[in-house]
């Protein structure tokens, strides 16, 4: 195989794993590697960090749901010591029966 059968569309040259060796960070397949991937989604926490940022209990509800819906594996919620309304909306979140675990800060 000549060289320019090795380059890649910005020129670069592609690399191939040595006759024999495996790595599961080159594989033929890229799709191979899918079912390890877990989503951690961390609107609900990082989402109410910026200025004038709110969202009611009824809305983090609805978007836990969806989220849980589309097969978000982790949900990340506000910490539970930060206030006692984040206290309650981790308990009420928490108590949907939802697929998706709960994630949290908590100190120690």
């Amino acid at each position: 195989m000549s060289q320019t059968n090795n380059l890649t569309s910005n020129g670069t040259h592609l690399s191939r794993p040595k006759e024999g060796v495996t790595s599961p960070y080159m594989s033929n397949d890229p799709n191979s590697n899918v079912a390890n991937f877990k989503i951690i989604e961390s609107t609900l926490r990082e989402g109410e960090q910026f200025a004038n940022a709110f969202f009611t209990t009824e809305k983090k509800i609805e978007i836990a749901k969806a989220l849980d819906e589309i097969g978000v594996d982790y949900l990340e919620l506000t910490s539970p010591a930060a206030s006692e309304q984040s206290r309650n909306d981790c308990r009420a979140i928490s108590s949907l029966g939802l697929k998706a675990k709960i994630l949290t800060h908590f100190p120690s």
